[in-house]
């Protein structure tokens, strides 16, 4: 279950096809007791484990987990929080002293070398729940106190500077580590965007400046995908092109605001070609599934996955192109209303999908 769900695309997560399958393997790991170290017996006077010692025989202790299961509580726990990151919830696991342990016994024996990378990434997440949490408990009314943020950014990028020093040089600069870490930074600075101009009760100045590090973080996390080697990006998890979505939505969304007091989208479009970057993206995912042999390719309903990518960034750019001109289509529409608008490209699910995240508040 945890190589299946790793691997889906993530709009499953989106559509709640998988969170059943996730809850199922949530709910294996307690039964199974890997959240938690086994108990030693207790020594009681008089007790049958006390008799037994004294007549000589040991009294077998209960054994840890293998290192099979410390790796698999652990990529559990990095799944499910990842995809309570993309939702912006909380995670339905929390991270405790047994996980903490499996990672210090994982580094200990390093019996693959993706067991580092596996503790780094449960430690990304780690500050990632605390970013949630500390968001998710505001009042949720679209006003976000600026000392509460400022207090929250100032705290989650010391923790992410921590982080990274604290890396081995290996992993310094891993494709996935540096997407999480991108990722962390443009919901550090979301708050500012879905503040209303007029409830913002402190200098313009702070806002903008939040929009505008949202913005440039997004810009940043995009382009890093182009340096991703081809021969990797098939053993990359769904956060990969979760975070590659996210990171697009933002910068398609600020760059449409008008009227907007703190925020000057023209500017904005001087910092990047969002459709040239599209179709950049499009073409490094064409690319890569050119490159990946058959038995690597990663096959849903039919098609190689890094090519439904691809065809799903093209659909992008002609939807964003229609966004930014205004004339964004209506997704819940008739399909005589598609035809009669001359821009019916068979897309309708994709620019639905494209559409609910421009609109709401992902």
């Amino acid at each position: 279950m945890l190589i299946d769900t790793s691997r889906r695309d993530f709009r499953h997560f989106i559509d709640g096809l998988h969170t059943s399958l996730m809850q199922l393997a949530v709910g294996l790991i307690s039964e199974m007791k890997l959240d938690r170290c086994p108990q030693l017996p207790k020594r009681l006077i008089n007790s049958i484990v006390e008799d037994v010692e004294m007549l000589g025989f040991e009294v077998p202790e209960q054994e840890g987990p293998l290192n099979v299961g410390r790796r698999t509580a652990l990529g559990i726990f990095y799944i499910a929080t990842s995809a309570s990151l993309l939702l912006s919830k909380s995670s339905c696991m929390r991270y405790n002293e047994t996980f903490e342990r499996f990672g210090q016994v994982l580094l200990h024996d390093r019996e693959y070398p993706t067991d580092t990378l596996l503790v780094q990434l449960v430690k990304v997440q780690i500050i990632a729940s605390k970013l949630i949490t500390a968001y998710v408990n505001t009042a949720g009314d679209g006003v976000y106190e600026q000392g509460f943020h400022s207090m929250t950014v100032s705290l989650i990028r010391k923790e992410l500077d921590d982080f990274a020093s604290q890396l081995p040089p290996e992993l310094g600069s891993n494709h996935l580590i540096r997407s999480h870490k991108q990722a962390m930074l443009v919901r550090l600075f979301e708050p500012a965007i879905h503040s209303e101009p007029q409830n913002w009760p402190y200098a313009s100045l702070s806002r903008t400046e939040g929009i505008w590090n949202c913005f440039q973080n997004a810009i940043t996390l995009c382009f890093s995908f182009l340096e991703t080697p081809h021969d990797v990006i098939s053993c990359l998890t769904f956060p990969y092109t979760a975070h590659l979505t996210m990171g697009l939505i933002k910068i398609i969304k600020l760059l449409r605001i008008t009227g907007d007091r703190d925020w000057d989208a023209r500017v904005a479009e001087k910092e990047v070609n969002i459709e040239d970057l599209i179709q950049r993206l499009s073409d490094f995912f064409r690319a890569g599934s050119l490159v990946m042999g058959p038995r690597r390719r990663i096959i849903d309903q039919s098609q190689d996955i890094l090519a439904q990518y691809a065809d799903r960034l093209g659909m992008l750019k002609i939807w964003c192109s229609l966004y930014l001109s205004g004339n964004a289509i209506n997704p819940v529409g008739s399909g005589e209303q598609m035809a009669d608008s001359n821009i019916n490209f068979g897309l309708e699910g994709n620019l639905a999908f494209w559409q609910m995240f421009v609109d709401g508040s992902s």
